[in-house]
């Protein structure tokens, strides 16, 4: 029903976007996940937004997670036989250009699948300077989460509370060339690890049993992350941009990210073809242990069995391909895009799971009034 229930409101947003007087954007997206641990995401999307009197934006869009999900450290921790679930999101949105160089937005952001519920508030300004050489930007979200075991009351469920800031600076080097430079700090506190998580706990004493208990993890975390990159025309219809991510975290988790874009322009902008490479490098959480083994009876006081805290590389690598499929004067402009990724993943230090592999695979359709 909400499935039903959220196209509806994206098909009725989409014919909105295209009837308005003023400029309409709409688009649909679907991304397929597969990997080679038995984890499957559908991810349908759909968007529309609405320009009017050249002042004011309006936007709306629906987005899914159907996940089948048989991993091998789900089967583990979770449920003998894996699970599935579908996640649904809304995303609701109003803009304000008070003028030509400034823009404020405000943005309602819920989602909600059996086992967790999202209250999602987003703000943001931005304004360009120096004839718009400088591109400046600062935004805000806040979530207030409910999370809990599917099947079980809501009110057993648990609170997590996120908040963070975002600045952005943006520079027109010259013609040819753009850099970026973005800082953001996120605050979170409440429940943070898995309901369905047991961590097995193995006594120094080899005479008694080893046992399972709940995951715990701390209940405060801040992350910061800073990332720079640039964007450069090459030559001719060729473009290149590079970035890196620099993250660190109070669990003492630090990362470091790097990806290179190359793109070549076809027939006047009518087709765009693209590949990209992204490396990811991470570090253990402080409190992280591939086996935990203390002194009888003296349980951790933080133990979790989550891949995602623990040392590990990957690499990304995809293609994309962009092309004009109409332009005319009732609808500007439609594009159809492609994409395809191959995701490398390592665990260097969790049991159940050493790496994986990933096909990633996106289609989607996008109109301009």
């Amino acid at each position: 029903m909400r499935l039903q229930v959220g196209l509806r409101a994206a098909a009725a947003l989409l014919l909105l976007s295209l009837s308005a007087q003023g400029d309409g954007r709409a688009g649909a997206w679907l991304s397929v996940y597969s990997d080679d641990d038995a984890l499957t995401v559908l991810s349908p999307q759909v968007s529309g937004e609405v320009e009017l009197e050249d002042r004011y934006q309006l936007e709306a869009g629906y987005d899914a997670d159907i996940i089948s999900a048989a991993s091998v450290d789900v089967v583990s921790a979770a449920s003998p036989r894996g699970y599935e679930e579908v996640r649904h999101g809304l995303r609701l949105g109003a803009g304000y250009r008070p003028n030509a160089e400034t823009t404020l937005s405000a943005r309602y952001v819920p989602s909600w699948e059996p086992d967790y519920r999202s209250q999602g508030f987003a703000a943001a300004a931005r304004t360009e300077l120096w004839e718009r050489n400088i591109d400046l930007r600062i935004d805000g979200r806040l979530n207030v989460d409910r999370v809990g075991r599917s099947g079980e009351p809501e009110s057993t469920f648990r609170d997590l509370t996120q908040g963070s800031v975002g600045l952005s600076f943006g520079l027109s080097v010259d013609p040819k060339t753009t850099l970026q430079v973005a800082y953001e700090v996120q605050l979170l506190s409440g429940f943070q690890a898995s309901p369905y998580r047991f961590v097995a706990i193995s006594w120094s004493d080899p005479a008694q049993t080893r046992v399972l208990v709940p995951e715990q993890s701390p209940e405060e975390r801040v992350r910061h992350a800073l990332a720079v990159g640039t964007k450069k025309a090459i030559a001719t219809d060729w473009f290149w941009g590079v970035s890196y991510r620099f993250y660190t975290d109070s669990w003492s988790v630090v990362s470091h990210t790097g990806e290179t874009q190359l793109e070549r322009a076809f027939f006047n902008d009518r087709v765009v073809l693209g590949g990209s490479l992204r490396g990811y490098v991470q570090g253990d959480a402080s409190f992280y242990r591939e086996r935990y083994r203390t002194a009888f009876g003296r349980l951790p006081k933080y133990r979790v069995a989550d891949k995602v805290l623990s040392r590990q590389w990957s690499w990304l690598a995809g293609l994309r391909s962009e092309v004009e499929l109409a332009r005319g004067s009732e609808v500007a402009v439609v594009r159809a895009t492609m994409k395809m990724e191959i995701l490398d993943q390592h665990f260097q230090n969790f049991a159940p799971l050493a790496g994986r592999r990933a096909v990633i695979t996106s289609l989607g359709v996008s109109g301009e009034m």
